[in-house]
């Protein structure tokens, strides 16, 4: 089949870069494409042995020219996505000498996995509202009717408010 040979044929170069769709979930079209990239450079530099230690943890140097060179980000472009990835936690920066830096990767698949199934935001929410149940006086319902209670009041976690909700039951 001609597609077949056609996705072979892209795919047949080492300078091909495979994206997760997942990732797309949690960061934008440029950032996914710059994560993915780092992380096939990361495995490269360790497995040329180009590497630096800094507070115990692999650094790898990444030249904001090369980056510009092969993804087509300017300087200002891959600041922005590395401060959001640096944001997530995915990874970290260390700035060496002008345009060089150098970049740590989180490679806890853990963490990433929480961010792309979106639990750790709903971890933080269920915190935030066992918080909130305990902060209230009058706050008295079964253990059983609590998830009623949750599902009745909050149908959108990412809506969820507690200091309106306090004002109204004040009232």
């Amino acid at each position: 089949m001609e597609i077949e040979k056609l996705y072979k044929f892209l795919n047949s170069d080492k300078q091909c870069l495979k994206i997760n769709r997942n990732l797309f979930n949690i960061l934008s079209f440029e950032s996914a494409v710059f994560y993915s990239y780092i992380v096939a450079k990361c495995k490269e530099c360790i497995k040329k042995d180009e590497y630096k230690c800094f507070d115990e943890k692999i650094y790898f140097f990444s030249p904001v020219d090369e980056i510009k060179k092969n993804l087509k980000l300017t300087a200002f472009k891959q600041r922005t996505i590395l401060n959001q990835l640096q944001k997530k936690n995915l990874l970290k920066v260390k700035y060496g000498h002008a345009r060089t830096r150098y970049i740590w990767l989180n490679s806890d698949i853990h963490h990433l996995q929480e961010l792309i199934t979106g639990k750790d935001k709903l971890h933080q929410l269920e915190i935030k509202f066992i918080n909130f149940l305990k902060e209230q006086e009058n706050f008295e319902i079964e253990p059983q009717y609590l998830f009623h209670y949750i599902e009745k009041r909050y149908m959108d976690f990412d809506l969820l408010n507690f200091d309106k909700h306090n004002e109204m039951m004040k009232k």
